[in-house]
Order: C-alpha cells, then sequence, then structure tokens
C-alpha cells in the first residue's frame, strides 16, 4: 500500500485525492495554510490495495474530511464503504 500524507498530524480538515486532483488539492493545502487553516492532504498513490487503515488514522483528528476526484465518484464510495 502506498500513500502519502502532507500535515495530516494536526490537520482540522484533510482533502484526500489521487492523481491530479491530488495534485491540485496539494496547493489549496498550502493556501489554506497561509491562511492559518490547519488543513491536510492524504493521497493513495496506489487503490489496490485501498489504505483505508491509514486514510482513517488520517482523519481520525480532523473536523471535516473532503474527498475530491475527477470522475463518476467510485473513490468516495469506496472510502465509504466498511
Amino acid at each position: 500500500m502506498l500513500f502519502e500524507e502532507t500535515q495530516a498530524g494536526d490537520a482540522e480538515y484533510l482533502i484526500a485525492g489521487f492523481g491530479l486532483s491530488a495534485r491540485i488539492a496539494r496547493s489549496a493545502v498550502t493556501a489554506l495554510r497561509r491562511a492559518g487553516v490547519k488543513a491536510g492532504l492524504f493521497r493513495p498513490i496506489t487503490l489496490w490495495p485501498f489504505p483505508s487503515a491509514e486514510l482513517a488514522r488520517a482523519a481520525q483528528g480532523a473536523q471535516k474530511v473532503l474527498v475530491v476526484e475527477m470522475n463518476a465518484a467510485r473513490w468516495s464510495r469506496t472510502c465509504a464503504s466498511p
């Protein structure tokens, strides 16, 4: 399982995305941090097997999690599944 976390340790708002969406989300996290918002990024590098335990751990302290994707919302449904 490959994944990357950026400033997720103290994030109140976690953005989860992969591929091109993650690149855009990384820029958003940088801008939000500059504005004083504790935002972080969780980026799975591979989707199979999905790093669900790692995502759950990264999201543990967050108030909100935003899943961004540029397809038919298949990944966000996968994230929501137990």
